[in-house]
């Protein structure tokens, strides 16, 4: 027995919040992360849905979280929906901001987008949408549902349109009569234009040429047409619906591999970035602390050799100062003596002066 979706009742409610827990299903085995980014759009669109049908202005770039609280101060939704709105919206950003891929996660956020839409069927419909207890765990290989379900889509169509082949057989057969009508009309036009030229073939010979390339123009397109018009009741053949339907199958299972296979891409780049960036985060941090000890170490000579410097000056300093009082002592001493060779010099002349002794100052060679 095939597995049957868990909201594949929101189908008839809204097409998009049925698309999105189907999607959401289909990656809950084989890719939990991209399960919890789809039921974060799932919650995101049902919050708006739930803000328009209320008659809320709902601005595009207004974040969830404003959004959720304002519903629930308007009084439309209940503690309980507005719990596991802010949870399933916090569990989207972890997966796609800190890579959080955790299967028992994305079960527990998938059964509450479950009980979110039982609850948005009960409050703004009257369709029975069964109960909390009839929620069924996809299988592991549970990967193609959506594709089902647009295949079914599909095959519930072709009755229609295998429906509408006799109206539009009938439809062409009148036309067919109308073009049979109007191509007599027009050979009856023709071959009195004809037996006009003959008449008058001297006169206007030149414009009936014209006129009579014009109705064969027309007359070609006419027949054009009748022929194409067959070639689209041949093409309506129920073997060529269903070889067209089979051909459509076969383009969406190519796409569904071909974005499977992106997706795979995206995380083995991911993965890839992810290492490469911590290689270097811890190269660069090696590197800013082998910066630091050499820093310190510098810092450390440097305040050694300040240190040295300073015992240096206040060395000199001190012998500067010994320096200057010998000058200061000497200067002084220097002043006595002076003083001393002065009075003593006058006291040599008066003596010479009181003696009458002679003096002579032998020149120095």
């Amino acid at each position: 027995m095939s597995f049957v979706s868990n909201f594949a009742f929101l189908k008839a409610v809204n097409e998009r919040l049925a698309d999105l827990g189907v999607e959401a299903e289909s990656y809950l085995h084989s890719a939990p992360k991209i399960t919890l980014i789809v039921l974060g759009q799932f919650a995101q669109s049902l919050s708006v849905i739930i803000g328009r049908e209320a008659g809320i202005t709902v601005d595009a770039c207004e974040k969830q979280s404003l959004l959720i609280d304002r519903l629930k101060h308007r009084g439309l939704i209940t503690p309980r929906i507005t719990l596991l709105l802010h949870n399933i919206r916090k569990e989207r950003n972890k997966a796609y901001y800190r890579y959080c891929d955790d299967y028992q996660i994305a079960l527990g956020q998938l059964q509450s987008a479950y009980e979110l839409g039982i609850w948005y069927c009960q409050a703004f419909t009257s369709i029975d949408c069964g109960d909390l207890n009839s929620f069924i765990i996809p299988p592991s290989g549970y990967r193609t549902i959506s594709l089902e379900l647009q295949v079914a889509d599909v095959m519930e169509a072709v009755p229609k349109k295998l429906a509408q082949l006799p109206f539009l057989e009938e439809k062409i057969a009148s036309v067919k009569q109308n073009l049979l009508a109007l191509n007599q009309s027009h050979l009856a036009r023709v071959q009195k234009l004809e037996k006009y030229l003959e008449d008058n073939y001297e006169n206007h010979k030149a414009e009936h040429d014209r006129e009579k390339i014009n109705l064969v123009a027309k007359k070609n397109s006419l027949e054009l047409a009748v022929i194409r018009l067959e070639l689209e009741i041949d093409k309506l053949t129920p073997f060529r619906i269903n070889n067209f339907i089979l051909a459509e199958i076969i383009q969406l299972q190519e796409r569904q591999k071909q974005i499977e296979k992106e997706i795979a891409s995206i995380g083995v780049n991911l993965e890839i970035s992810k290492e490469l960036y911590g290689n270097y985060a811890r190269e660069r941090e090696n590197r800013m602390k082998k910066l630091l000890a050499a820093h310190e170490k510098s810092k450390r000579e440097l305040s050694d050799e300040l240190k040295r410097h300073f015992l240096q000056l206040n060395s000199q300093k001190q012998e500067i100062e010994s320096l200057l009082k010998k000058y200061i002592f000497l200067s002084k001493t220097a002043e006595t003596y002076n003083i001393y060779i002065q009075s003593l010099s006058y006291e040599i002349l008066r003596a010479i002066e009181f003696h009458n002794i002679p003096f002579q100052v032998k020149s120095q060679r």
